[in-house]
């Protein structure tokens, strides 16, 4: 599976780098321009030299590149902090502090924004007993025993087998059909499965 998410990656990576580098460059250019001002005072003024203002020159060049790698890292991998706001949007809980996450995965957004992201998360059995009943009682939630089916979340799933899925359940929100939220509830009494796609 992770073999051919490979060339998935590599694609969407090159065109998430193209991107924020002709971003990166476009805003970096502008910002310079205002720098250009004061580069020419500071040199007029003799404050510093050609060979300094050449090298913060590179300095600012290599900032950018930086900036730009590191943005486009953290799109095509995104970090906990995304899933932590993923098991809100399904949830509208807080996930417990005690929460592990196992595995995770999010494909590259699309143009239009759509999307599909799955976590492994591992609770506490009284953690795990404590959200499994709030679910329940959440009137806005429709219970299922069915699950979207893509390849994130089969690659959330790792060594687990979907079918031991005791309990599942879909938020469904009006004039947001092409949102699909989901929760299920693994039969060890610990682990949760969150699951978003935005189609």
């Amino acid at each position: 599976m992770e073999a051919l998410r490979l060339p998935f990656l590599l694609n969407h990576g090159i065109i998430c780098f193209s991107l924020f580098l002709l971003v990166g460059t476009i805003s970096g250019f502008i910002l310079y321009l205002f720098y250009l001002p004061i580069k020419y005072w500071l040199l007029k003024s003799k404050r510093i030299d050609k060979v300094i203002s050449r090298k913060i020159n590179y300095i600012y060049v290599t900032c950018i590149f930086l900036i730009v790698c590191y943005a486009s890292y953290i799109s095509i991998y995104p970090g906990n902090d995304f899933f932590e706001a993923e098991f809100n949007i399904v949830t509208l809980k807080k996930l417990p502090k005690s929460a592990e996450f196992i595995s995770t995965h999010a494909s590259y957004p699309g143009f239009k924004g759509d999307y599909c992201s799955s976590s492994q998360i591992r609770l506490p059995h009284k953690e795990y007993m404590k959200l499994l009943k709030q679910m329940q009682d959440d009137k806005s939630l429709a219970e299922t025993v069915e699950q979207m089916s893509f390849v994130e979340f089969e690659n959330a799933l790792q060594d687990k087998n979907k079918e031991n899925i005791e309990h599942g359940f879909i938020r469904q929100i009006e004039g947001e059909e092409d949102r699909y939220y989901y929760i299920g509830f693994y039969n060890d009494h610990q682990t949760i499965f969150i699951n978003v796609c935005y189609t």
